[in-house]
């Protein structure tokens, strides 16, 4: 084989090897950062601390964190639906039409 050629092909494999490894560190990256985003936005739910109890057979809930509702964003068939607060957390509140 000829030098020049040598050096060439030894360049070309450098340079694959190079691009591979590149692209290996690349694609942990991306890896690690999904992983990231994904731990934050699970630990970031926040989950209702209060106690909830169920009334003997019946449907209404006591609910030991005051609840402010606010302004109505939708109605449906069983009801209209209140934008609310209940604690720290957003929540959405349907106040029940008669349908009997």
């Amino acid at each position: 084989m000829d030098e020049d050629s040598k050096s060439s092909s030894d360049g070309l494999i450098a340079g694959l090897i190079a691009g591979l490894i590149f692209m290996f560190l690349i694609l942990i990256g991306i890896a690690i950062l999904i992983l990231y985003l994904w731990y934050r936005r699970r630990k970031s739910r926040t989950f209702l601390d209060t106690p909830i109890e169920m009334e003997n057979k019946s449907n209404s809930l006591m609910l030991q964190e005051n609840l402010v509702i606010g302004d109505k964003i939708g109605s449906g068939n069983f009801g209209d639906v209140f934008k609310g607060t209940l604690g720290p957390l957003v929540v959405a509140v349907r106040i029940k039409e008669n349908f009997f």
